[in-house]
């Protein structure tokens, strides 16, 4: 039986309205949403009741679900370091943030030589805020390049890094000086999905340092062009959060953007990611030997 669900955009987005993620997922079922998955690259299923269990048999359709080892780099980590998932929160519960009130558009463990994770999914299990995350298709993005942009990019190579070394806040872009730093890795500008071939963009606000063999004022400039191409409004939707909102999406195709209008509510979100292979197999594959995750507080100024 088709899983029924209401597009959120024309080329991409979708709210599934007859799914209950509390029940076991059969075959059939599980087939069907794993289809609409990489569709749709983004899938929101509203007032799920979700138990972790549940949230993991979900993302384990669309790829291995991986332990997240804790980086604590906001507040505490109160999440067991073998269970396999973490909270996004402002609380004492939060293994990472948001502390701030926006992060710019990115895909996640992107500056790693394997690229960005395959999925993630967010469970809102506190909500007292008002709070969006947006999100950006970069396979329709390379799809409607301008001819002009695409003949200069189609040959370049972009270094991306981990823009979280001491000193800078997660609205700056890592400079090229810092970049050994960090963990940081090479790829193609356009680059192509592992698990459906379609290109996409892989340049992003908050990962991307410069252009290999550029200097960075350069590397700005064609920055600027790419995200004035990519970052349209028919190019992006957005999701309101409720309490108890499920959202899952394809973090190669689908950058994200968070954005909260309140800094003093609570807000908590549990999350669960899924990916061929292990983070630690990811980082120690990114090329900065001597970096160690930052203990204090990333998002201070």
């Amino acid at each position: 039986m088709p899983v029924a669900w209401k597009p959120i955009a024309d080329s991409f987005g979708a709210i599934v309205t007859d799914v209950d993620l509390s029940a076991p997922i059969d075959k059939e079922l599980g087939g069907e949403l794993r289809r609409l998955f990489f569709e749709r690259r983004v899938l929101i299923f509203p007032e799920q009741d979700m138990s972790p269990a549940a949230q993991v048999a979900f993302m384990s359709l669309l790829s291995g679900v991986i332990v997240e080892p804790a980086m604590a780099v906001g507040a505490t980590n109160s999440v067991p370091k073998n269970d396999r998932f973490v909270f996004i929160s402002n609380t004492d519960k939060g293994t990472y943030g948001p502390e701030t009130d926006e992060v710019v558009f990115h895909s996640d463990y992107m500056f790693t030589p394997a690229g960005a994770l395959q999925a993630q999914s967010w469970y809102n299990i506190e909500n007292e805020v008002e709070s969006r995350t947006s999100y950006t298709n970069m396979v329709r993005a390379a799809a409607l390049l301008p001819a002009d942009l695409r003949a200069k990019v189609e040959d370049l190579f972009v270094v991306n890094a981990l823009a979280m070394t001491p000193g800078f806040r997660f609205d700056s872009r890592c400079r090229m000086s810092r970049v050994p730093d960090a963990p940081h890795a090479v790829h193609p500008i356009i680059e192509r999905h592992p698990v459906t071939g379609d290109e996409f963009i892989d340049v992003s606000p908050l990962f991307s340092s410069h252009v290999l063999g550029w200097d960075d004022a350069t590397s700005e400039e064609l920055f600027a062009e790419i995200e004035a191409a990519v970052y349209k409004p028919d190019n992006i939707i957005h999701q309101d959060w409720n309490l108890n909102d499920f959202v899952a999406w394809d973090n190669v195709a689908i950058q994200h953007r968070y954005v909260s209008a309140d800094r003093e509510g609570t807000r908590t979100f549990r999350r669960v990611i899924a990916n061929p292979y292990e983070l630690s197999a990811l980082w120690a594959g990114a090329e900065a030997a001597l970096w160690q995750p930052p203990t204090g507080d990333i998002f201070a100024a």
